[in-house]
């Protein structure tokens, strides 16, 4: 299959999902506390477009930590920190079966899981330079309340990365949807810098990166405290440019990987952000069905 069509076929499927929002919700309550529930970026999974670089099935475990909470470079006023855990199970075939579970220092749900997903999909290499993946995801929402249970509690999400050889490019299209709708689509470039070998089995790289997401700015009454009074359809707009540097630390089949960002958010309606610092941190670890391991886990 060309690339040619590979993108047209890409750039159908994000048609699909951008029609998904043809038929917007009604919304009944005209005015929201912040954070009375807040979806977390969809990438905290442990890296699904690394999965599928070998043969076998395998069984990914992987916490995500965030010592202070972000979503589309933005905080909401809200000082806390928050801890991921996935789990995530690839098949030799490309089906992926995936849940994670999130903890945030939040008064509104102390010392208990704030959220959780379960997702399925399937991911291909077309060849060595070409992936796509296709997924649905279920959210699980724990604070009782029925309306914000139900306000965004699925989730269909495509990707395409293209691998250029001196960089690579990814764009993914998400649809969430419940009494809203949601279109949120991230294009990302980032290049593999290999810094140091240690031995076979340990490796030190870095990954630089530059994010930029585009949504419809629904999250703005989801979040803060604005009226519902315009179209699901409408203000469709750059929402988010970030910089990135994971810096990843490759043990055999489990890595380390402490991640800074430099977040340059751009205002929407009353907002008056400005660029700001944060650092994430990854643990994960890859046990495969068949023991033997492939030269690059991840």
């Amino acid at each position: 299959m060309s690339n040619k069509r590979i993108l047209k076929t890409y750039l159908a499927l994000c048609f699909c999902v951008f029609t998904l929002n043809v038929f917007p919700q009604k919304v009944t309550n005209s005015i929201h506390k912040k954070n009375e529930f807040s979806k977390p970026t969809l990438d905290s999974l442990v890296l699904k477009t690394d999965s599928i670089r070998s043969n076998l099935s395998s069984f990914e475990v992987g916490i995500n930590g965030q010592p202070q909470v972000v979503y589309w470079g933005r905080t909401f006023g809200l000082k806390q920190n928050g801890l991921d855990l996935a789990l995530l199970f690839t098949s030799k075939k490309g089906v992926f079966i995936y849940t994670t579970f999130y903890y945030w220092s939040m008064e509104a749900t102390p010392n208990t899981i704030a959220f959780g997903d379960i997702g399925i999909g399937y991911e291909k290499e077309f060849n060595k330079n070409i992936y796509a993946s296709i997924s649905y995801e279920k959210w699980l929402t724990f604070n009782g309340e029925d309306y914000v249970n139900k306000a965004l509690n699925n989730a269909i999400t495509l990707q395409t990365s293209f691998d250029f050889n001196w960089f690579n490019f990814s764009a993914i299209a998400y649809n969430m949807f419940g009494i809203y709708n949601v279109l949120e689509n991230d294009f990302l470039i980032n290049k593999k810098i290999l810094l140091h070998t240690f031995s076979k089995k340990c490796v030190l790289f870095i990954k630089p990166e530059i994010s930029s997401v585009f949504a419809n700015k629904n999250f703005l009454p989801i979040y803060g405290d604005f009226p519902h009074t315009y179209d699901n359809r409408t203000n469709y707009k750059l929402i988010d440019i970030e910089t990135n540097l994971p810096v990843r630390l490759l043990l055999n089949n489990a890595y380390i990987e402490p991640a800074f960002h430099y977040a340059f958010p751009v205002n929407q309606g009353n907002e008056n952000l400005k660029p700001f610092f944060y650092f994430t941190f990854k643990l994960a670890v890859k046990l495969y069905v068949n023991q033997k391991l492939p030269k690059t886990p991840f």
